[in-house]
């Protein structure tokens, strides 16, 4: 009967003492990568800090971590505080925070509480920004959420046409978003991981909506799109999921060579009522971006 051969006790000891050595270095050295996902990253222009008119940008993006943590959310640049900004955990239910605060991020990951949506800013028109979520006890990877600049009030193609002022002159603005459907503005993070979500959802924090925007009735009181589509979308959603009554109109054109004509349907060609969802036809956006006004009760745009 054939027997294998004992290795020598000396080897065997060696094996084991060379395996510890690298789980103890792979457990000293390896951070966990945690399950973070962010999505949904816009620009949010005309925020208010209490009473007082916010002065730039604000990112806007949400948070998903099942297990829940606390992180800090960063500007790797140094254009931000570290935590500056508005956060709500239920979209449904609360409205955007009057105050911008400086509060860590923070999910418990116990019942519905897995989710946070943030405003993080403000930012300087023109400045940068390069945010990630950093672990404040080096346990997690960094997650990185996105990178590039914006600017409100430059009047290019991407950021204000000048379609809406504030009436009278030193009242709110109306809030503008930038939606990119398209991902190319921006650069996202995690280079195709598990923390980018590309779910074409994008999510506005309920606040009071503001007048005016030229040729719309005096009454109506909008948030401002610019969006650009992807060129396989074919049209938008736009559904009213906060408190309140549903209904109100959309008015939509391109950017591409837009004027305040003096009458809406000729500087709103596609102009409806909205009952609860809305599909916006790629007509409008056929030369991205384009803009969108939404002036229904309490509008959350999907």
């Amino acid at each position: 009967m054939e027997t294998t051969p004992t290795p020598p006790r000396s080897i065997l000891y060696r094996a084991y003492f060379i395996c510890l050595i690298l789980v103890s270095l792979q457990a000293f050295t390896l951070k966990a990568q945690c399950d973070a996902e962010v999505s949904g990253i816009l620009t949010y222009c005309f925020a208010q800090d209490g009473v007082n008119q916010v002065n730039g940008y604000m990112v806007g993006f949400r948070v998903v971590i099942p297990d829940g943590d606390t992180l800090n959310v960063v500007d790797l640049l140094g254009n931000n505080v570290t935590n500056r900004g508005k956060r709500i955990n239920d979209i449904n239910t609360q409205t955007e925070p009057a105050l911008i605060t400086t509060i860590p991020l923070r999910i418990t990951g116990v019942g519905a509480d897995t989710v946070e949506y943030w405003y993080f800013g403000p930012y300087l028109n023109g400045d940068s920004f390069d945010i990630a979520l950093v672990d404040p006890n080096n346990i997690c990877d960094t997650v990185f959420v996105a990178s590039g600049y914006y600017d409100c009030a430059d009047f290019t193609p991407a950021s204000d046409p000048g379609a809406c002022m504030a009436d009278p002159p030193g009242s709110n603005p109306v809030p503008m978003f930038f939606l990119d459907f398209s991902f190319t503005v921006f650069t996202f993070g995690g280079g195709g991981g598990g923390n980018e979500d590309f779910d074409e959802v994008f999510l506005i924090m309920q606040r009071a909506r503001e007048d005016m925007c030229c040729d719309i009735p005096n009454s109506s009181r909008c948030f401002e799109f610019l969006v650009r589509l992807n060129d396989q979308d074919i049209g938008l959603a736009i559904d009213d999921v906060g408190s309140g009554s549903t209904g109100g109109s959309i008015y939509a054109d391109s950017l591409n060579g837009f004027t305040c004509t003096g009458s809406l349907l000729t500087t709103w060609p596609l102009s409806r009522s909205m009952d609860r969802m809305e599909i916006c036809p790629y007509a409008f956006l056929r030369l991205p971006p384009g803009i969108l006004l939404s002036c229904p009760a309490n509008p959350v745009i999907i």
